[in-house]
């Protein structure tokens, strides 16, 4: 299955915040690959138990002889991930997306963007990016409307 409009709206994201906009291409083709355009039609279609999506770039973990995960030798790669059952651990930085709809909506997919589909970054400590976002993001908000 080819990419959508949404596909790529989400691949321009992806590109442009890990310094990649000029790579959009490359990022796209990654997406496109049957197991990762599988994570994600599930996800924006609503069949994935999850309503959020990491998206990595960084070299994949491996186990060591003590069983402990470091650093794959080679390239850093984009990886898809929900965070859970998966050996990968955030270690630079991170982005998501956020469905923003019933869990039994679909996504549309031939949208570029709308607020079905939030995106967002964090860094490698989430719970600094979490603070970081309540006490400078949504406290003023709040603050307001009270």
């Amino acid at each position: 299955m080819a990419l959508q409009e949404r596909h790529r709206w989400m691949a321009a994201n992806v590109a442009s915040a890990f310094a990649m906009a000029d790579r959009v291409n490359y990022v796209e083709s990654v997406l496109g690959e049957y197991n990762n355009l599988k994570k994600l039609n599930d996800f924006l279609e609503g069949k994935s138990k999850h309503r959020h999506l990491f998206i990595y770039y960084q070299r994949p973990d491996v186990p060591n002889d003590q069983g402990e995960l470091v650093d794959a030798k080679g390239d850093a790669k984009l990886i898809i991930t929900t965070g859970e059952h998966e050996d990968v651990r955030i270690k630079s930085r991170a982005v998501y997306f956020l469905r923003n709809v019933a869990d039994s909506k679909p996504v549309r997919a031939d949208v570029t963007c709308d607020g079905d589909l939030l995106f967002g970054e964090m860094a490698a400590s989430p719970l600094e990016s979490l603070n970081t976002g309540l006490l400078d993001v949504f406290r003023p908000i709040v603050s307001q409307t009270s």
